[in-house]
């Protein structure tokens, strides 16, 4: 896999460019025949790509890091779902908090905003 321009990409009017130690140098063009606001619109678009999940080598880049959480997200999930399915059998056959409840509510709201 080849290897991208490391972020932050900074997006100008109708560029996306990378600073550099002594100048920035022009990662992406984006038509200047587009009316101003898509243009600029367009070139976030592209500087945000660098933080977009993605397989990468640079254990630091924002795209990485951003893959590996969204790849830990369904086991998250599946601890979280067990977790609260079985704090609830137990509150609710014994003691627990106005706290514990609070957090378990939470947590299932949570789980619901996550599978919805």
């Amino acid at each position: 896999m080849s290897q991208h321009t490391a972020g932050p990409w900074t997006p100008h009017a109708t560029s996306v460019a990378k600073e550099g130690k002594d100048y920035d140098y022009t990662i992406a063009s984006v038509s200047s025949i587009l009316p101003n606001d898509e243009a600029r619109a367009n070139a976030r678009l592209i500087a945000a790509a660098t933080t977009a999940p993605h397989e990468c080598n640079d254990p630091t880049c924002l795209g990485a890091i951003n893959k590996r959480k969204l790849d830990a997200f369904p086991e998250l999930l599946i601890n979280l779902q067990t977790l609260t399915d079985r704090l609830m059998r137990s509150f609710s056959s014994g003691y627990a908090s106005a706290e514990d409840w609070r957090l378990i509510n939470e947590a299932s709201a949570a789980i619901v905003k996550a599978t919805e």
